[in-house]
This record gives C-alpha cells, structure tokens and sequence, in this order.
C-alpha cells in the first residue's frame, strides 16, 4: 500500500496510492492515484480534511540535488524503479566456483578486519571494500548460490561470518527492493560490519548459554552503540553508521538501543533487522543448533509486526518459500537440499538428491522441480543423512 506520510511532509514527485482522512477513515473513494505535482496540492488537500498519504516510494520521482553527506536515508532517496532488476543472469553452476572462492577469501578479510580491532588500527577499508564488490557482482549474477554457501559452509559462528551472511542477504533484498545502483556496495558494506560491536563486548556474554540476567543483556545490547561509536572513527557513509546502530530497533518500538518506532528507523536499520534475525535463526550458534531456513522464515513471519510492513514477505521473494540450503522431503521418497529458488514457482526450487527413502545415499544429482513434475516437495527434513558432505553432494552434482 505504500508508505505513511503526513500531507505536510508530501513533496512534488512523490506517488501517492491512497489517502486518509482525519477520522482515520479510507478516502480512496475520493483520491486521485498519481504524482503529487507542486506544492500548491497541498493546502486543498489539507482543506479537504487529508491528513495522511501513503506514498509509493519506487514509483516517486523527488526533485532536488541528491541527500547530503551524513543525513540518513531513507526510502525516496534508496529506492528507484529503475535500477537493480532481480533477474538471473548466471546459471547455478557457472557461479558456483567463484562464489566459493569468495567464500574462503572471507576467512582473510575476517583475519583482518579482527587484527585491526584488537590493534586499536584503522579497519582496512578499501581491501574490505574491493571483497564486498565481488560479492554484489555474485548475488547481481545468482544470488542463490551465496545464499545456500552461507547456511552449509562449515565456518564458525563468528562476528565476520555472520557479518559476511547478513551482507549477502542484505544485497539480495536490497535488488528485490529496487534500491539504486549507487548505493547497493553501501549497504553490503552496513551488513558486512553490522555487529563489529561485539568485539567490544566480553564472549563470556556472547556465548552465555540460558538466560542472561539483566546486567548480561545490557552488556549485550551495548554491541550496538559501540560498534556505531567505533565505525564513527572511520571514513564510511551513514549508511554503515545507521546499520550497526539500529540493526536490532523494531518496527513496534520494542527494540534497541534508542526504542524507535515506525519510520523513525532508518530504511538501512530496517532492512538490516530482517536479514540479522533471519541468519542469526538459521546459523549454528555456540549456544544453540539452528533451524532450518524454512523454520526461520515461518517464525519471522509469525512475527512480521516486528518488521517495517512488507520487508518479511520481501525476504521470503529473495530467499525462496524454500531457501538456499533447506533440507527437504520428496514425493519420491528421495531427500535432498534446495540450491537454487524459483521466483515462478516457489513451491518448485531446484534440489540435488542426496538419499532415498531408506536413508541410504544416491549419487548426487540436480533435480529441477520446475521441469520434473512428477516429483514434488512433501516436508522439511531435519537434518542431512549421516556421512553426508553438503558441500561435497552439491559440487559432485554440478
């Protein structure tokens, strides 16, 4: 339906797709669907008792220089109707060795970005900058075959890898959401360093296992501030400020570190928070065995209300009803792991067999649901049968 903003706030360029009035009741009988065209709309809309447009952000054209450094954006400055189509453009197979090398080149940057913190050095910005640009140019060609490497890789459950995951899906909503070409290697940037402020925070509270009390939660929940404190000592856009610092606010007003509501959280905040609570779910922790990609999905959007209105079910288009990674169960019997989602049919992702209905393994192979449709999904599988490398199933079957 679009965004809320107040008549007063409405300027020339926007689109507006609904009105309200001021008893809150729905005026779409009397609106116009449309660009608001001059300034000059806006007292006889005020006159005429509107007090709320909703407002589509990519279909507005906003008139004016571009935002100026160091002020936070927001949708009609990220979001074009032009820019960053989702379109594949590389088959799964043709990808998969150049994301996996992207993959193990991450373990270097971590070793890095790591040295730096505890050095009290500078971050090493331009190499992190140059990996993150070969990682938009991935998820640009096929998202799906980052985003099934970052739920079977065998990393640890560290800061840089969940910060490598949450920058993967970030750029993968990012192009769902149509957000403008120039600013996509900002936002992987904001996911990748997103939680750089648990290094400032003791692992005994990281790790803690039940529980925290409410001296440890506080203590956990300072990872926020002290990340954007220490990003503020380097040269990144407000982007990357705004991510580590609202990644973990809600849309209800019920998170933190400053109970923001609504709009007053930043876009890249936001889009942040779906991609943090989505990995954070579906990733091993030291604490916890994770769920399976479709278990976190279904939560999150049990959930939604805690997310800005449309970003979950924006989620589930990018990742697929079925991620990247999901164990499954076939109508053959057959189980296997979704590699590749299928944005025509999501009920239909592409899946390599890995064992038959005695648990007994098959020679891998890719089994497109798309065109065989005499096999279908039936469940979720919990976990994968026992002497069998994902890693190794997925790249025998390509």
């Amino acid at each position: 339906m679009g965004i809320r903003v107040a008549i007063t706030d409405l300027k020339p360029g926007m689109y507006i797709v609904d009105l309200e009035e001021k008893r809150g009741e729905d005026a779409s009988i009397f609106s116009v669907e449309g660009y608001m065209l001059s300034e000059e709309e806006i007292p006889r809309l005020l006159q005429q008792g509107f007090t709320t447009a909703f407002v589509d952000p990519v279909r507005s054209r906003l008139l004016g220089p571009d935002p100026e450094p160091g002020r936070t954006l927001h949708e009609f400055d990220l979001l074009s109707p032009d820019d960053a189509s989702p379109a594949r453009a590389t088959a799964y197979h043709d990808e998969y060795e150049h994301a996996q090398s992207l993959q193990n080149e991450s373990n270097d940057i971590a070793e890095l970005i790591t040295t730096a913190v505890l050095s009290e050095a500078d971050l090493p910005l331009p190499l992190i900058r140059s990996f993150l640009s070969g990682i938009v140019d991935s998820v640009t060609r096929n998202e799906s075959v980052l985003l099934s490497l970052a739920k079977l890789n065998k990393l640890d459950d560290s800061i840089c890898t969940h910060g490598l995951n949450v920058c993967i899906l970030a750029v993968a909503l990012g192009r769902q959401m149509r957000i403008k070409s120039q600013y996509i290697h900002d936002l992987a940037l904001a996911g990748f360093l997103h939680d750089i402020g648990k290094f400032f925070v003791d692992k005994s509270v990281l790790d803690f296992r039940g529980k925290l009390s409410a001296e440890r939660l506080r203590e956990a929940q300072a990872h926020a501030a002290r990340g954007h404190d220490f990003l503020k000592a380097h040269p990144v856009p407000q982007i990357v400020l705004d991510g580590a610092l609202e990644h973990h606010e809600r849309y209800g007003g019920t998170g933190y570190p400053g109970r923001k509501a609504g709009s007053a959280i930043s876009f890249t905040g936001r889009l942040l928070a779906v991609a943090d609570v989505y990995d954070a779910l579906s990733s091993k922790r030291s604490y916890r065995n994770p769920l399976s990609p479709a278990q976190a999905l279904s939560i999150m959007y049990s959930e939604r209300q805690d997310y800005s209105p449309g970003f979950t079910e924006t989620l589930i288009s990018a990742v697929g009803v079925y991620p990247p990674g999901s164990l499954v169960s076939l109508s053959n019997h057959h189980l296997g792991v979704v590699i590749e989602s299928n944005e025509a049919e999501p009920l239909r992702p592409k899946v390599v067999l890995l064992a038959d209905g005695r648990g007994i393994r098959v020679r891998p192979k890719v089994a497109n649901l798309h065109t065989m449709r005499t096999i279908s999904i039936t469940g979720l599988a919990m976990r994968a049968p026992a002497n069998v490398d994902l890693e190794k199933a997925i790249r025998s079957a390509l």
